[in-house]
């Protein structure tokens, strides 16, 4: 064989290991738009006023140094 074919079907050897290691066989997911169906936001519990007041709170921790 000469160099030429020797690098040819390395070539298409990793190529193919590649392309192989794409293929994913999983189940497909699809979300619909506006659905969220992940754990429950613990702030949603809270009375709005609470939520109100731990929300100024967090945002004032976070803005204080700007």
């Amino acid at each position: 064989m000469t160099i030429r074919n020797v690098t040819l079907t390395a070539a298409t050897v990793v190529l193919a290991a590649g392309l192989a290691g794409c293929w994913d066989s999983t189940e497909v997911v699809v979300h619909n738009p506006g659905e969220y169906k992940g754990e429950q936001d613990p702030l949603l519990a809270q009375a709005a006023s609470a939520r109100t007041e731990t929300l100024t709170k967090r945002f004032q921790l976070v803005q204080a140094d700007r």
